[in-house]
């Protein structure tokens, strides 16, 4: 069931930035049909959506011109995302599943990665 709910949600995506509101749905149902690649997949993008959002387009900052962020992710969440989806990953390559797929989510973890810092 999460495995067909997961598949349609993701033909009904539309690659603009309206994709970001179905992406924590696709991770949750991807997740559930033990689909890790995908799930991790839709993790870095929303991921990266938020901190392009966020910390790049519209950063809130304080008179210190510090980035202070009320809306979303702390950087503690943001930092523990990361660092599951590293593990995700090397669960993945511990486990030889679509080596090609894994290199290039952990290509998009490490831009994720630089974006935070």
């Amino acid at each position: 069931m999460n495995k067909r709910v997961a598949e349609s949600l993701e033909r009904s995506l539309k690659h603009n930035y309206q994709d970001r509101l179905i992406y924590s749905r696709l991770v949750y149902h991807f997740e559930e049909a033990g689909n890790k690649i995908a799930a991790v997949k839709y993790s870095i993008s929303n991921l990266y959506d938020y901190l392009q959002m966020n910390y790049e387009t519209f950063p809130v900052i304080n008179s210190n011109f510090e980035v202070v962020d009320k809306r979303g992710y702390s950087e503690e969440e943001i930092v523990l995302e990361l660092d599951y989806i590293g593990n995700v990953l090397s669960e993945l390559e511990e486990a030889n599943q679509n080596s090609m797929g894994i290199a290039f989510l952990k290509s998009d973890t490490c831009i994720c990665s630089v974006v935070t810092t």
